[in-house]
């Protein structure tokens, strides 16, 4: 997996997991990544949250960006019932590490 996306695939994470344990935490967090056919899935999932302020979406268009530059996908749903969830897919093969960004000024970000 090259650099760019692995770092993309953790920050993206990582947003989602700060936005979610915004006091008071959550009663259930599940991550789960596994492989299924030469992709990575990617799902953060959490329920019993308290109402949270409205997400900037360009946040997570960022990573959505990013990750489309490896043909993968990632989005963020957020029902404001209580549950949150972060999916991102992945491919681990077919990627062609000249395809996305390579230099430090282009990291994927959070607003």
């Amino acid at each position: 997996m090259p650099p760019d996306l692995a770092l993309a695939l953790f920050r993206a994470a990582e947003f989602a997991l700060q936005r979610m344990l915004r006091t008071p935490p959550p009663k259930h967090v599940e991550l789960i990544a596994e492989l299924e056919e030469g992709r990575l899935l990617l799902s953060l999932q959490a329920s019993g949250l308290s109402p949270a302020t409205p997400l900037d979406s360009l946040a997570v268009e960022n990573f959505q960006h990013w990750l489309s530059r490896y043909s993968g996908s990632l989005s963020w749903q957020d029902e404001g019932g209580g549950s949150a969830m972060l999916k991102a897919d992945a491919p681990l093969d077919e990627i062609n590490a000249a395809a996305g960004p390579s230099d430090s000024r282009s990291r994927p970000t959070a607003h």
